[in-house]
C-alpha cells in the first residue's frame, strides 16, 4: 500500500507540475526558440556563402552545391540543435519535479500512518515547486542558478553548437578545406597560440594542396573543454582560399 500510495502521489505531482510549467513553456516560447536558431543560422552562413560564391566564380571551387534553403543536411542539423535545447529545458522542469518527488518519501510514509492525506502532501509539494522550482534550476551538485541566466546559457550554447555544425556541413557541401581562425584580446592559453592562423578544417582530408597547413582536429586544442571552440570560447572561423 505504501508503494502504491507513493506512486499515485508522484503521478499527481507530475500532473500538477505540468500545469504550472505549461504557462511558461508554451507555444510562443517554442516559436521564439525556433526563430532564434533560424536567425542565427542565416547570419552564420551569410558571410561564408559570399566567400564561397566569389571563390567559385574565381575557379577555386569545382562545383556549386544546392542553395542553403534546399539543403536537407543543414535542415537536419538545425532541427537536431533545436530539439536538443528544447529537451534540455524540459529536463530542467523534470529535475525540479524530481527534487520534490525525492522528498515525498517521508511525506507519503506519513500518509501510510494515517497522519496526512495524499492531497495534503501534493498541495505542499506543488507549493514548494511554485516557490522555488520554477524560479530557478538546481544542478545535481546542489548549486543553483536563476531561471533567466540558465535559459539564456542553454539557448546560446545550443545555437552556437548548431551554427558551427551548419558552417562545417556547408563547407563540406562546397568542397572547401581551409579555414581561418578569428583573434581577439584576452584569449585563453588553449586558444591564444592558434589565433589568426589557417587550418585544415575538421573532417577534411589531408591533400597535396593543403599539406602545409595544420589540421584543426589533430594539431590544436580543438575538442578540449578549455581549447578551441570549447566551453565559453568566443572564436569563430571563416573559409580561406
Amino acid at each position: 500500500m505504501w508503494r502504491t500510495d507513493r506512486f499515485r502521489a508522484e503521478m499527481l505531482l507530475r500532473q500538477e507540475f505540468d500545469k504550472i510549467t505549461a504557462r511558461h513553456w508554451n507555444k510562443k516560447a517554442r516559436k521564439e526558440l525556433r526563430e532564434a536558431f533560424e536567425t542565427a543560422a542565416r547570419k552564420a552562413l551569410a558571410t561564408d556563402e559570399g566567400i564561397y560564391k566569389r571563390a567559385y566564380d574565381a575557379g577555386l571551387l569545382a562545383s556549386r552545391p544546392v542553395p542553403i534553403a534546399e539543403s536537407r543536411s543543414l535542415a537536419l542539423i538545425l532541427q537536431a540543435g533545436y530539439v536538443s535545447v528544447e529537451r534540455t529545458l524540459n529536463r530542467s522542469n523534470l529535475t525540479g519535479a524530481a527534487m520534490t518527488i525525492s522528498r515525498l518519501h517521508e511525506a507519503v510514509s506519513r500518509v501510510g500512518l494515517g497522519d496526512e492525506s495524499i492531497d495534503t502532501v501534493i498541495r505542499a509539494a506543488v507549493n514548494e515547486i511554485a516557490a522555488t522550482g520554477i524560479t530557478g534550476y538546481v544542478y545535481p551538485s546542489g548549486s543553483r542558478i536563476s531561471l533567466a541566466p540558465y535559459v539564456r546559457r542553454e539557448v546560446t550554447t545550443g545555437v552556437m553548437n548548431a551554427t558551427r555544425q551548419i558552417s562545417q556541413e556547408r563547407a563540406e557541401e562546397w568542397g572547401s578545406d581551409l579555414i581561418q581562425m578569428s583573434a581577439h584580446a584576452g584569449a585563453r592559453p588553449g586558444c591564444f597560440p592558434y589565433q589568426g592562423r589557417v587550418f585544415v578544417r575538421a573532417r577534411a582530408k589531408r591533400t597535396q594542396q593543403n599539406a602545409k597547413y595544420p589540421m584543426l582536429d589533430g594539431d590544436t586544442t580543438y575538442g578540449q573543454p578549455d581549447g578551441i571552440l570549447g566551453i565559453n570560447c568566443r572564436h569563430c572561423f571563416w573559409p580561406w582560399f
